[in-house]
């Protein structure tokens, strides 16, 4: 792993380095390296931890650090500006080494640490200060506050909270997550009449909401082969086209997934059990060899509903009955293979992937109420859809010039592949689905700067007069100061009308679309950054030659007050050429104020 650029990590006070290692059983050496202040790097070796193939603690002082120029004996390490750190492996007898080890929970310990400069940028947000444990149990837990303004809602003030506590007892541990939604505020009372006597005015008062508790009995290590066993609720993301998190966060069905290695390859497999019959089960097969990546992903799902005022006849009288039955509704099958090959040093990556999706429905059904569906009637004859998906990429790195980035892909993706969990269902049947097209991008930093463009080609499978092009413009400039400043131009012409047979998805453009963006931000403080974005959106009308103009501000303040308390503030508006232009209800994102405050523990 690696982490470098323009941020840099302020290690003042680290005393030593921490992480855990799950070792390969081979003779190699584990090596950390991390380039100082003033560009030295230093190294830090490990000549017997990967000899085992259980999770190990790993403790490497600061004073263990030796610089690769041995001339300089005397030389400290500067600790002030870490540009750089790097996870490796090695061999004792060869330059080409081969394995595979995992790590995990990567500190710093020492005193005086800043938590906002110590960690990369990416997990500031995921640090938390965790209660000292109680026996072999251990807690922590988030509370999230929320303020909300809108025109068309006005205010609101939402809570949110979860404690979760983990225990563990030799290779088998359990995890429990509880948590409660409040009400808003405003609706914290109401006031009504009782149907009595007396007519009397009471208060009923609206209580919090309980979300279901998340358990998991989890066993570690139990084989070889066998290193993880899960059984409760379930969380976890294959690929945006098989079994993915949908944005609000996992399915958490509850079910039993297990995960090892056999040789080379890593596995997974899963099955969770849903309403009624339905069920959903897949598995995920990933093997790495040197400078090549293979891995394969099949889900398979189920759903049933059930039939309601089912009844029977008993002579001539047909009576009520209170068994349910059950009806088969669709079955739903994806599977795809991708590869990763490197070439030169990594400086190039090739990418091949390819896929399809098998779906058959025998009947509709009501998803009023989603966990518990009702069959609504059988289709004669029964609905079966099949398409495939290919995509290739090459992309270069700094090949043809230092700090130019050269990629292009071709894809196919059949109007039907659709699969059941793909993320955000209705984005991907726009973007992800009914296409054949390739993307053509170059990119070039040198000290700072960032300038791009990309244009993007495709022509729908449902109908070939239905296209798009897009071509995307931009510059920018990183790090000065804690300043990033950048320009984006977009611009698209499109045509496409479509209704998706499994989603709510409905297009109907004929547009010419011209976006302008400027965005900045300055990182203030350590603790404190604010960011802005303008936008600009030119839109044409090919049908009638209509056109008109939309303008949106966008802010955001971000402020840590420590490593496990942030406070974030946004707010937008768009300007529309007539007010009965803008859009009205959820998810009330085109004009709004949003302040939130988040603690963990």
């Amino acid at each position: 792993h690696r982490e470098s650029g323009a941020v840099t990590l302020d290690w003042s006070g680290v005393n030593a380095l921490n992480l855990w290692i799950k070792g390969d059983g081979s003779d190699n050496v584990f090596k950390i390296t991390i380039i100082d202040a003033e560009g030295e790097v230093w190294s830090y070796e490990d000549l017997n931890i990967l000899k085992s193939t259980k999770w190990s603690l790993l403790n490497a002082p600061i004073s263990g650090f030796k610089t690769e120029n041995q001339s300089d004996g005397g030389k400290q390490i500067n600790l002030k500006k870490i540009q750089a750190y790097e996870f490796g492996i090695m061999s004792k007898s060869s330059q080409e080494t081969h394995g595979k080890i995992y790590i995990d929970q990567f500190v710093t310990r020492g005193t005086g640490l800043s938590a906002i400069w110590t960690a990369p940028p990416g997990t500031i947000e995921k640090l938390r200060v965790a209660v000292p444990q109680a026996g072999n149990i251990d807690f922590t837990g988030t509370i999230f506050n929320e303020y909300f303004w809108c025109p068309e809602e006005t205010r609101k003030m939402f809570h949110w909270a979860k404690i979760v506590a983990n225990a563990k007892i030799g290779d088998f541990s359990g995890k429990i997550e509880l948590a409660t939604e409040s009400q808003n505020f405003s609706d914290a009372a109401a006031l009504g009449y009782v149907s009595d006597s007396s007519s009397r005015s009471v208060v009923s008062s609206q209580s919090p909401r309980l979300i279901s508790p998340s358990i998991q009995i989890i066993g570690n290590n139990l084989f070889p082969f066998l290193t993880n066993l899960t059984i409760g609720n379930l969380w976890f993301d294959y690929t945006k086209y098989t079994f993915s998190l949908p944005p609000l966060g996992g399915w958490g069905w509850k079910g039993a997934s297990a995960e090892g290695d056999v040789g080379r390859l890593n596995y997974h497999v899963f099955y969770i059990s849903q309403p009624y019959d339905s069920f959903s089960a897949g598995t995920r097969w990933i093997g790495y060899w040197p400078a090549l990546k293979i891995a394969a992903y099949t889900v398979y799902s189920y759903e049933t509903a059930r039939i309601t005022n089912s009844g029977q006849v008993n002579g001539s009288q047909l009576s009520s009955s209170q068994t349910w039955d059950i009806k088969p509704v669709f079955k739903d099958i994806v599977y795809n293979i991708e590869l990763t090959k490197w070439l030169f040093d990594r400086r190039i990556q090739t990418e091949l992937m390819a896929g399809w999706n098998d779906y058959t429905r025998f009947a509709t059904a009501d998803y009023s109420d989603l966990y518990h569906p009702v069959y609504n009637q059988e289709l004669t004859p029964t609905l079966n859809l099949f398409d495939p998906t290919y995509r290739g990429r090459i992309e270069t790195n700094s090949l043809f010039l230092q700090g130019m980035q050269l990629s292009g892909e071709y894809r196919y993706a059949g109007t039907e592949y659709k699969p059941r969990f793909r993320r955000e269902a209705v984005w991907f049947d726009d973007s992800d689905a009914d296409h054949k097209g390739y993307t053509l991008r170059v990119t070039q930093r040198y000290r700072g700067f960032v300038a791009s463009t990309e244009y993007d080609d495709l022509t729908r499978l449902s109908n070939s007069d239905y296209f798009r092009y897009r071509t995307v413009y931009g510059i920018g400039y990183y790090g000065y100061s804690g300043l990033d400043v950048a320009f984006n131009y977009e611009r698209r012409r499109e045509k496409y009308v479509a209704v998706s047979s499994r989603s709510s998805f409905k297009a109907d453009k004929d547009e010419l679309l011209g976006i302008s963006e400027i965005y900045a931000r300055n990182q203030l403080t350590p603790a404190l950054a604010v960011w802005f974005k303008i936008r600009v959106d030119d839109i044409e009308h090919a049908t009638g030659g209509a056109s008109y103009q939309t303008n949106t501000l966008f802010t955001k303040l971000e402020y840590y007050l420590s490593s496990n308390a942030r406070l974030f503030a946004e707010y937008k508006t768009t300007r529309y050429p007539q007010g009965a232009w803008e859009p009205k209800g959820y998810p009330f994102d085109d004009n709004y104020f949003l302040a939130t405050f988040e603690l963990t523990f």
